[in-house]
């Protein structure tokens, strides 16, 4: 399953949301069909959005078709949003998508094992690539070409520059 976005509260008495989108574009969340809702150890729920609309950064307002008042909305509320990987779209040979990265192991340029890919940020100057060593500690270096020197995602190996560490 691939995390797409979160719902955040409810907004309004009429079942209105408001979902943190994971999409590049924040609306393009309403181009999946079905989504997956789940909330902690609660039985999953499938969602059909309704209608969406941008609201501000990567946040939108959407009515799901199965979330008809405030009520049921305040039951969402934290809800992971996740689709089926075969619900994304086919991608060129130079593309990825950076759920492909995570669990990657990071190594620096003499292969010493550095810790492994958690995941990703961006704080508004581009990608960081977040990683935990060994002590569990949390790790941020930007996704960029002068620090990644190399990735092989059928090795699930990501080789970081030496001298940016």
């Amino acid at each position: 399953m691939i995390l797409l976005g979160k719902i955040q509260r409810p907004r309004g008495l009429k079942g209105e949301c408001l979902v943190q989108s994971y999409c590049q574009n924040p609306t393009d969340l309403s181009q999946y069909g079905t989504l997956t809702a789940k909330l902690g150890e609660f039985q999953p729920k499938n969602l059909h959005i309704a209608k969406i609309f941008p609201h501000q950064r990567n946040l939108v307002r959407v009515f799901f078709d199965e979330i008809p008042d405030i009520d049921t909305a305040e039951k969402f509320k934290h809800s992971l949003l996740y689709i089926a990987r075969d619900q994304l779209p086919k991608i060129n040979e130079n593309e990825f998508y950076f759920t492909d990265f995570i669990g990657c192991a990071m190594h620096n340029e003499n292969g010493e094992l550095l810790g492994q890919c958690d995941g990703f940020a961006n704080f508004g100057a581009g990608d960081i690539l977040v990683y935990k060593n060994p002590k569990n500690q949390e790790i941020m270096i930007p996704f960029q070409d002068f620090v990644i020197k190399n990735i092989d995602l059928n090795q699930k190996i990501i080789v970081i520059d030496d001298k940016v560490l």
